[in-house]
């Protein structure tokens, strides 16, 4: 293959014009609750120029190599913005069997199917007065089922136990259909059947260790489950907290299409939290916040801001905080959100009490 050569401007500029999104979305993809508390020290400064010099430093040794630019691109393709819905998906399943092997994972059947997911928990979850459950944002389905399932399993319950030290909470994290060793096929989120198998795998880990009321809190497409799981129906949720959340999913998709020049339209299959509000429950002692950075690139704000006035005159108590985000995307919000489920399940289990 023939050698690529590039002067130092020429290759700034070229990363600058055509990975200005993809770096945006690869930190964006990196708020979740497996990977966010080991950035949580950095200021956003630190951040976005670890990520970017990370970046630089394997475009230069492919480079190197003569590979290709437009394989590098793929390095920040597994964005929400990027590469949910596109028309000729191809499907990555991970089958029930690969799943059920592992002990932190619950099988459960749905009108919609059998599915398995696994979890990560921490130690003080078993007979749990309150448990806080976190969802990660979007993954790229083809990198992730190439994955070490047993060793990505370790970390995450490492992680998991990090987070019950730092913020003195029982801590659970849900693996999301057809990640981090779930079944499923992640390509076909934001559907129907995501959200039921999510929401039947909460109450069978909740049954196994004998918790009482659920904290939930979500980034990205993980808030959008959050929403999902609201409009259920569940009645043991204290605490819902959705930070840079994908709402008025038809509305979305259509700025996306405008802004790409693809049809990202998903209808037929897609399941809006915004037109499945009347499913959410009556409460009187439960909070729901909806945070994110009004400059986010990637789930709009004013339509996070548009969930929740519809959720707000439904009756419900809802609080929307701004946040300020990583730039460029603004869509990576740091630990705010996982702060705000803390808080909030701290306030909440002293009513119940």
């Amino acid at each position: 293959m023939k050698r690529v050569r590039m002067t130092r401007t020429h290759t700034a500029l070229s990363i600058r014009a055509r990975l200005g999104r993809t770096i945006g979305d690869g930190i964006g993809r990196s708020n979740d609750a497996s990977s966010v508390l080991r950035a949580a020290e950095l200021t956003h400064k630190d951040a976005v120029s670890g990520y970017v010099w990370g970046v630089l430093h394997t475009i230069k040794s492919y480079f190197c190599k003569g590979i290709l630019v437009s394989h590098i691109l793929m390095l920040g393709a597994n964005g929400v913005y990027a590469a949910e819905s596109s028309p000729n998906r191809s499907r990555t399943y991970v089958p029930v069997e690969a799943c059920q092997i592992s002990a932190h994972s619950v099988i459960v059947t749905t009108r919609l199917g059998r599915s398995c997911i696994r979890y990560a928990a921490s130690s003080g979850v078993q007979g749990a007065a309150v448990a806080i459950i976190s969802f990660h944002g979007d993954r790229d389905p083809q990198s992730e089922v190439k994955k070490d399932f047993k060793a990505v399993e370790i970390e995450r319950i490492k992680d998991a136990q990090q987070f019950a030290d730092r913020y003195r909470q029982p801590w659970i994290m849900i693996a999301r259909p057809g990640v981090y060793g779930s079944s499923g096929d992640h390509w076909a989120r934001r559907e129907l059947l995501e959200f039921l198998t999510i929401d039947a795998a909460i109450s069978a880990i909740k049954a196994r260790y004998g918790i009482k009321h659920l904290v939930l809190v979500g980034h990205s497409g993980g808030a959008t489950a959050v929403g999902a799981l609201l409009t259920l129906g569940r009645e043991d949720i204290l605490c819902a907290v959705m930070t840079s959340g994908a709402f008025s999913l038809l509305e979305r998709q259509a700025r996306r299409s405008a802004a790409t020049g693809r049809n990202y339209t998903n209808a037929e299959r897609d399941y809006d939290p915004l037109t499945h509000i009347p499913g959410i429950r009556r409460s009187n002692n439960r909070k729901i916040y909806i945070a994110g950075d009004p400059r986010d690139s990637n789930t709009h704000f004013d339509l996070q801001q548009l969930f929740a006035d519809k959720v707000r005159l439904a009756g419900h108590e809802v609080e929307v905080v701004r946040l300020k985000g990583v730039p460029p995307a603004y869509h990576n919000i740091g630990t705010e959100g996982l702060k705000l489920a803390a808080d909030c399940a701290r306030e909440r289990a002293s009513q119940i009490q």
